[in-house]
């Protein structure tokens, strides 16, 4: 296998922009293969960026049912698999091309060996082993990483890096500790869940994907407390006290509250932010509600937060609900839960 140093795996949750990211890679780039779109009535299609067209993935009553074939609430014809397929194979041969899109590798392949197999693993194979000057990218669901990794031999391959991913600004992390526990009865931040104080954990797992870390806190020695015009408005008071220390940096925000998140989740943030460069927070399932206190914030949500503010609004809730952010839907919302109580357990 020498080719692996030519295949770059892009990976995250669904609906993050992670097509969209790539539909602009490929107008500034000869990129063949396809790309899975959906619009805005979820009709669904592939688009080929070496033709600039699309052609409907959707199955519709009036063709044939041997073309039929069902995924939850999708319907899919096969006959678009086939040309999506058809055009992939002209793409790799052409002396036009330089970099290959696979978008995407789904359940129906990871899981089913339908939709695009069995060719895509004949393909990824021959490629594997051929000594190719095109770089391939595979776009693959992040809950289907590891084993579509296991499937098609793809250890060692580069996962969400690469050229593609354009550069945005560097995370500047903070840590919301300027809260006034009453129900909890003494400062959170000096609360030992993992051996050392919360704030400090905190810092520790958010060293991992920033520059700088702050600690925005009233009560601790070494916390900055809000500037004047921001004091007493919550953690946007926090937020907007750090973009004005650090006006150039995107901002990665986590509640010292939050003791059960962990490296795996908030690597989920940084990679979504790092592929689409948009704002991205986590959706608990419980409250279907969006968690403003565990997430990025980019410089234009930053600038947004400032003019509402200066407008009388101190909400991150609602303000983010007038914009629009990267959700992620978190699969384990236990991980969300915000300690407020002396007496819960981690």
């Amino acid at each position: 296998m020498r080719n692996k140093n030519n295949i770059f795996i892009i990976s995250g949750p669904v609906g993050i922009g992670k097509t969209t990211s790539l539909i602009n890679f490929s107008r500034e780039n000869k990129v063949g293969g396809f790309l899975s779109t959906s619009d805005e009535s979820n009709e669904r299609s592939f688009y080929f960026p070496s033709l600039n067209a699309s052609i409907s993935m959707d199955w519709e009553a009036h063709y044939p049912k041997e073309l039929k074939i069902e995924v939850g609430k999708f319907t899919f014809n096969i006959d678009s698999f086939k040309q999506a397929i058809d055009q992939l194979i002209i793409d790799s041969i052409s002396t036009e091309i330089d970099w290959l899109i696979i978008d995407e590798i789904g359940k129906l392949e990871v899981e089913s060996n339908l939709g695009l197999e069995p060719f895509i693993s004949e393909f990824i194979a021959n490629f594997l082993s051929e000594n190719n000057s095109k770089k391939l990218i595979l776009i693959i669901r992040d809950s289907l990483l590891k084993k579509a990794i296991e499937k098609y031999q793809l250890q060692g391959c580069v996962v969400n890096e690469g050229v593609f991913m354009k550069t945005f600004p560097n995370l500047n992390g903070l840590i919301l500790a300027g809260g006034e526990s009453n129900r909890m009865g003494i400062d959170k931040a000096t609360i030992n869940y993992h051996g050392i104080p919360q704030w400090e954990w905190t810092e520790k797992l958010l060293k991992e994907f920033c520059i700088k870390v702050t600690l925005s806190s009233n009560q601790l020695e070494n916390g900055i407390s809000d500037l004047a015009e921001y004091a007493n408005n919550g953690p946007i008071g926090g937020l907007l006290t750090a973009f004005n220390e650090f006006p150039d940096f995107s901002i990665l925000v986590l509640g010292v509250d939050y003791p059960r998140m962990n490296k795996a989740s908030i690597k989920t943030l940084v990679d979504t932010y790092r592929i689409t460069g948009r704002s991205v927070f986590f959706r608990n399932e419980v409250t279907d509600r969006i968690e403003p206190l565990i997430g990025i914030y980019n410089k234009e949500l930053l600038l947004e937060l400032k003019y509402e503010f200066s407008k009388g609004e101190n909400s991150l809730f609602r303000i983010l609900n007038r914009n629009k952010v990267a959700i992620i839907r978190h699969p384990n919302p236990d991980e969300l839960k915000s300690f407020d109580y002396p007496n819960e357990q981690v």
